[in-house]
Formats: structure tokens, C-alpha cells, sequence
């Protein structure tokens, strides 16, 4: 009879670095079965190409928050035909807007109808050090990411001043005074600090996420080769309006492998097949079209009308 599935929930708003840490800490289990679910806040896959690896199974859910009721009846789903597969771990990766509070109490719903049970480990929250602050104040789902969980891992350190860590430490302790917190930069934590201070949080509250308060987001795509530098221009031209971009766009080398959150973008050379979309998931930072503001600057730079579908 097979075990228990292990699982652990990682939490953090748009940008603060997830994936990233989910790649260094995958090493770690190579001598597991392993399924990893990705919630993507947009239609195309960006996150589930980047973790792709030998031995991991990568399920994504996507197109909203699997906490919101929009998506909940298809992360149920998931979630019985994942334990009815051979992993030993999973980790779930949630959408950045998405809002843990009700974690638990999904969990209980699944319960009777799952082939083997999860026993849940913990959760783990990825904090931005230099957009936390600001975010904190505007978004519900950040302050609930951090209260639904009991280990922080505080990223992108080396970005900001002691004081600003200070500044960030104080405000976890007054959202969750239980939580661990781990200062890193790259997504870099060491296993034996994982394990020896990861718990399960009992944290039970409502989601904030909700239909009516969703971003207006797009699907953007384009049949292109472009250079990195009018790209640039194109991303400093939107950025005023853009919460999240990421995505892939066609290069002269192959893709470029994009991603920005707030003012900072990094654009990267990226491995995939010509058949792969070139496509871009653009969330914005309210719910008021910026479609026109997409093209304008796109047509002005590539002399192309790309292809703008709200998601």
C-alpha cells in the first residue's frame, strides 16, 4: 500500500521569485517521485516550461486562482487524479494573485475522495524584499500569503538596504508573529534549514480572490523575430500600466525568455522548439483596459498588429 503524498504549498505575490526557488529545491528530492501543480494566473504555460525536468510530472492548472471559485471545481479535479498517480511529493505552486486563506478547508473538501491522502507539510511564502512593502498595502492576497504561512522566505535580499529588512521583517511579525523567516537572494535556501523549520500552518480564513475582482489581463502574441533592444523600449513604454508580464517571444537565436513585475524586467535567451507559441500573459495592475496601449507601442516599434485577447 502506498504512503501518504507529502505536500507543500508555495505562496508569493507576481515576481518574488516561486519558480525560482522550486528549481533549486527540486534538486533535493531526486530520490522521490515527484508532481509539481502550477497555477497560472494566465491561459499559456510559462512557469510549468521553465521547472520542466527529468522525473518531476508537472500538472498545470491555469487561467485564474485555484482558490477562487472560477478554478475550483478543476483544482478538485487535479487533485484526485494526482492521488491516484506514484509521487511521493507534491508541490503546488499557486498563481502570485492567489489568495491561500481557504487552503485548508479545500483540502478537507478533497479528502474523501482521494485514492491516498495528502499530508500537508506546509506552506512557504516567497516575499519580494523590494516590492513587499508597497504591495502589502495594496493587495489582499499578499498579506494572506504571508498569513497562511510559517516559513518566509524573504528573497532578492541584495536588492534593498538592512533597514528595508528591518522594515519587511516588522511587517511579517505583525501579519503572522508564528512565521520563520529566511533572508536570500536568488531563491537560495539550504535544505537542512528547510526541513528542520517547514510546519503546517493552521491558518483558516475566505479568499480574496473572486471574479469580480480580477486584473484585466491579455494573451498577447505576435509571429515575429525581435531584437532585445526595440523589446526594451516596448517594455519601458507599457510598464506604467503592467503588474506582471511574462512569456516567450520568438528570437533570431530561437526565444527570448521574458519576465517583468513592477519596473524590472529581465529578458533571457531561452531553449525551446520552433513550435512553441510566441506568446506573452500581460496582467495589469486594475481591472481597466490597456489593450490599446499594448498595440500602439507594439505597431510604433515593430510595424506588426499583434494578436491582444483578454484572458
Amino acid at each position: 500500500m502506498l504512503n501518504n503524498i507529502q505536500l507543500i504549498l508555495i505562496s508569493g505575490f507576481m515576481g518574488a521569485g516561486k519558480t525560482t526557488f522550486l528549481q533549486n529545491i527540486l534538486d533535493n528530492y531526486d530520490q522521490y517521485k515527484v508532481g509539481v501543480l502550477v497555477n497560472e494566473f494566465g491561459a499559456i504555460s510559462v512557469d510549468g516550461k521553465v521547472l520542466a525536468k527529468d522525473g518531476v510530472e508537472i500538472i498545470e492548472v491555469n487561467n485564474g486562482s485555484i482558490f477562487c471559485a472560477c478554478l475550483k471545481a478543476g483544482f478538485v479535479k487535479t487533485m484526485i487524479e494526482l492521488s491516484k498517480q506514484p509521487i511521493d511529493y507534491l508541490f503546488i505552486e499557486n498563481s502570485g494573485l492567489g489568495d491561500p486563506s481557504n487552503f485548508l478547508k479545500l483540502l478537507a473538501e478533497i479528502e474523501p475522495y482521494t485514492e491516498r491522502k495528502f499530508d500537508f507539510k506546509g506552506a512557504i511564502c516567497v516575499v519580494d524584499s523590494e516590492l513587499f512593502l508597497d504591495y502589502n498595502e495594496i493587495f489582499t492576497p499578499v498579506q494572506n500569503q504571508v498569513a497562511s504561512s510559517d516559513f518566509i522566505l524573504v528573497n532578492k535580499t541584495d536588492l534593498v538596504d538592512q533597514n528595508q529588512i528591518e522594515e519587511i521583517h516588522q511587517t511579517i511579525n505583525q501579519i503572522n508573529p508564528k512565521a520563520f523567516i529566511y533572508d536570500t537572494k536568488f531563491g537560495q535556501l539550504p535544505f537542512n534549514i528547510l526541513t528542520a523549520n517547514l510546519k503546517a500552518s493552521d491558518f483558516i480564513g475566505e479568499t480574496s480572490n473572486h471574479d469580480w475582482n480580477r486584473p484585466a489581463n491579455y494573451i498577447f502574441s505576435s509571429v515575429l523575430t525581435v531584437e532585445k533592444e526595440p523589446l526594451e523600449e516596448f517594455l519601458s513604454a507599457i510598464k506604467s500600466k503592467i503588474l506582471r508580464l511574462k512569456g516567450f517571444l520568438k528570437s533570431s537565436q530561437g526565444f527570448w525568455h521574458v519576465d517583468m513585475v513592477g519596473d524590472h524586467f529581465v529578458i533571457n535567451t531561452a531553449t525551446l522548439s520552433q513550435a512553441e507559441a510566441s506568446e506573452l500573459v500581460i496582467i495589469g495592475k486594475d481591472n481597466q483596459d490597456f489593450s490599446e496601449l499594448l498595440a500602439e507601442n507594439w505597431e510604433r516599434l515593430f510595424k506588426e498588429k499583434p494578436s491582444i485577447i483578454p484572458n
